[in-house]
């Protein structure tokens, strides 16, 4: 069949590359082979690269490298949940400050990035897990593997100390080696930030990767997320739209699916 003639041409892929340069996902394969499976499989990279076998193996070695590198040589080889590699990022998570909403209009996932609401009491480092946490669990959708996502980053409320170069860096390196297409990105308004558009929007276009600045939209109101079928009430008050999240309770919902799924 089709689908196991391009696993196998990813896997010749990965066999081509240097052992040295991909130490973390050889050492995943020894020490956690049913996460690499379960929660990396080939398939996943394979949709993201329209089936490149040779591009699919490269994003699944970074998908280990990074991995590694923001979890640290323990939590990294253990499950993506909740109590297990995000057993000590409960508190950044539970802010809310990064949230799936759903799917839009064309069946792509919308994940909304709002820095301000995590406040100043968590490490970057403790942030970008979450990012990686909530993009692990869109990845695992077959529907958002085929579609894509797109992602609304709302700075409205953010002043000059959530303004970090670094995690901006950290969140475009996780969205580079992420399984899924990014299929929009759309950035909030600066007309009312902490910083004039004429030096925010430069700012971030230099932080940003090539796949985010060819997606870019700056959005001023709700009618411009609508206008990219983005339907008012899946977008958060905060953000124009009229929706009320309970971020709690997707949370504790979060939290039995995935006790159900490890039994």
């Amino acid at each position: 069949d089709e689908r196991e003639l391009y696993i196998s041409l990813m896997e010749e892929e990965l066999d081509k590359i240097p052992i040295q340069e991909k130490v973390e996902y050889e050492e995943a394969l020894l020490r956690a082979p049913e996460l690499v499976h379960s929660e990396s499989g080939f398939i996943k990279f394979l949709r993201k690269h329209n089936f490149n076998a040779e591009k699919s193996a490269q994003d699944l070695v970074s998908y280990w490298e990074i991995r590694k590198t923001f979890f640290g040589d323990e939590k990294a080889f253990l499950p993506m949940t909740i109590r297990g590699a995000m057993k000590d990022d409960v508190g950044a998570l539970e802010t809310g400050f990064i949230q799936i909403l759903g799917s839009d209009e064309y069946g792509r996932a919308v994940v909304y990035h709002e820095r301000s609401k995590a406040g100043s009491s968590y490490h970057r480092d403790s942030l970008t897990r979450v990012c990686f946490y909530i993009s692990h669990i869109v990845s695992m959708d077959e529907q958002y593997q085929k579609k894509g996502y797109v992602i609304i980053v709302n700075t409205r409320s953010n002043t000059k100390m959530y303004f970090d170069r670094i995690y901006t860096k950290n969140g475009t390196r996780l969205g580079a080696i992420v399984p899924l297409k990014i299929k929009s990105f759309h950035y909030s308004s600066a007309e009312k930030n902490f910083m004039p558009s004429q030096i925010l929007i430069p700012v971030v276009m230099y932080a940003l990767n090539k796949a985010f600045r060819l997606r870019l939209k700056w959005f001023h109101c709700v009618e411009d997320l609508e206008d990219c079928g983005i339907p008012r009430e899946l977008i958060p008050l905060s953000a124009g739209g009229t929706r009320n999240t309970d971020f709690c309770m997707w949370l504790e919902q979060q939290m039995m699916r995935e006790q159900l799924e490890l039994g």
